[in-house]
């Protein structure tokens, strides 16, 4: 019996997704250019014929030497990557003018990504650079600025460079102001920007500016402008993944859509097409981190499986969206930590939060067993990167969650409303925005109480980080197998 007859085309498409996270994982373990580009080029445009070559004769390795294929591919387009990274240099010692253009803005304009740096003596040319300030700077994305300073690496360590794998700003400066040298033109860069700040301007004018900012990372996934205290106090009880715009905020937005078109009366299929593209809109505007691009893919698929009345399999979209974002950047699996940390959290939502919720129920009732179960599950499969990044473990985290994720959806939710209320009648804004206030105080007054928990400390080198990783695999796998657990989530 042919190959293919035993594995219908979706299971193959998730050994397509599995060789390539493996190649891109074995490649990401020895971080090391192996081949000259043209010597990859020559070996998989060889096995491009043998696989051409089986499958006009129909042989029945086809597949097989199309895995293959994968796998090289794989392993090229890391090796590919790994030459594309930015050279380091030490930044200059004493304060020099420098001169860019502006990226992407942080905050309410306090902070900024300029590239295409240039500087006397700097050499290369096009250094990233990350400028921060106490007020506004007042630039907008494709503006050419200038300023004076003393560069520092981000990471604090002369010693060693910091990670310029993802084309990230490798120095920071601390400035006062900088001087717009010649404005950008048109770009969607400066739309969404003018956005943002009129999000922003409309969510500082309902509340004080602690809760304000809470609520744009809630809504936006805007952390900068968080009081540090406030920010330490998320890290210290495991709560920072609420400020990650994720699942949660593409469900939401693909509900809302739905709900919408629905009443108008429109076709269902097309209703699933806008949809897909309100996601899209809404992945762009609020900055297209690691976690937002994988609910976002995760929800366009779970949207086309609807479109075609297919059932929508969450495992499988997973596996493809982590595939999908390591074809774009294979370097994000070994540097990105939100991107390890968004899929490891689903993972352990999917695995090991069914079994988790059916044993606490037994003793609590269902109500609460199911979110402490998610929190639990997350803290279980996360665990591992936490301790070998950060060496600390918040005991905390579980009772923090269960506390907090209650308040979240409808904090979000009424946020939302009370901003939207604000732009149509700007004078009713305090009143509009008491709610959600109330809301948000009750969220950090949570997270800023049991912060004073003390963490674990628990620093594991690489083989710990492996051993704990292999085990939870090996445990959730047992799991599958003994049976399957179905939890369809974005």
């Amino acid at each position: 019996m042919e190959f293919e007859a035993h594995y219908p085309p979706f299971k193959r498409l998730l050994f397509f997704c599995l060789v390539w996270l493996f190649g891109t994982a074995l490649h990401a373990f020895f971080e090391t250019t192996w081949l000259s580009v043209w010597r990859w080029g020559a070996l998989v445009s060889v096995m491009v014929f043998v696989v051409v070559y089986l499958w006009i004769a129909q042989n029945k390795f086809r597949l097989f030497a199309l895995l293959a294929l994968v796998f090289l591919t794989s392993l090229m387009r890391y090796d590919v990557a790994l030459r594309h990274l930015p050279s380091w240099v030490a930044p200059p010692t004493s304060s020099v003018q420098y001169s860019g253009t502006v990226q992407a803005l942080r905050g309410d304009g306090i902070g900024l990504e300029v590239t295409h740096v240039s500087a006397p003596g700097l050499d290369p040319p096009g250094f990233p650079i990350m400028l921060r300030s106490n007020l506004p700077l007042m630039a907008l994305p494709g503006d050419r600025v200038a300023w004076n300073c003393r560069a520092s690496p981000i990471n604090r360590d002369e010693s060693a460079p910091p990670d310029l794998s993802l084309g990230k700003a490798g120095w920071v400066c601390r400035v006062g102001s900088v001087s717009v040298l010649k404005e950008g033109g048109l770009s969607w860069a400066r739309i969404l920007a003018e956005l943002r700040g009129l999000m922003r301007s409309l969510v500082y004018g309902m509340m004080p500016p602690t809760e304000a900012s809470l609520l744009m990372g809630l809504l936006a996934g805007e952390r900068s402008d968080l009081p540090p205290a406030l920010s330490a106090a998320f890290r210290d009880t495991g709560t920072t993944h609420i400020l990650a715009v994720s699942g949660y905020n593409i469900a939401r937005v693909t509900g809302a859509v739905l709900v919408a078109l629905a009443s108008l009366q429109m076709a269902r299929r097309r209703a699933i097409g806008w949809s897909a593209v309100a996601v899209v809109a809404f992945t762009v505007f609020v900055g297209c981190g690691a976690s937002v691009i994988r609910a976002a893919l995760m929800g366009c698929l779970a949207l086309a499986a609807a479109h075609v009345e297919r059932r929508y399999d969450s495992g499988l979209g997973l596996v493809v969206a982590a595939a999908v974002m390591l074809v774009v950047s294979p370097l994000s699996l070994r540097h990105d930590l939100g991107f390890q940390l968004s899929f490891a959290a689903v993972l352990g939502l999917r695995y090991f939060g069914p079994p988790i919720a059916k044993f606490l129920t037994k003793a609590i009732p269902a109500a609460v067993a199911s979110p402490l179960a998610d929190s639990l599950a997350a803290v279980i499969a996360t665990a591992p990167i936490i301790l070998y990044c950060f060496g600390v473990l918040a005991p905390v985290a579980p009772l923090t969650n269960l506390l907090v994720a209650p308040l979240v959806p409808t904090a979000m939710l009424t946020g939302a409303f009370a901003a939207a209320l604000s732009f149509i009648v700007p004078v009713m804004a305090p009143v509009f925005g008491f709610l959600p206030w109330l809301l948000l105080k009750l969220i950090t007054t949570v997270v800023t109480v049991t912060a004073a928990v003390p963490t674990w400390e628990l620093e594991i080198d690489f083989l710990g980080f492996a051993a704990w990783s292999v085990a939870l695999a090996a445990v959730a796998y047992r799991l599958r197998v003994s049976g399957r657990q179905v939890r369809r989530f974005i």
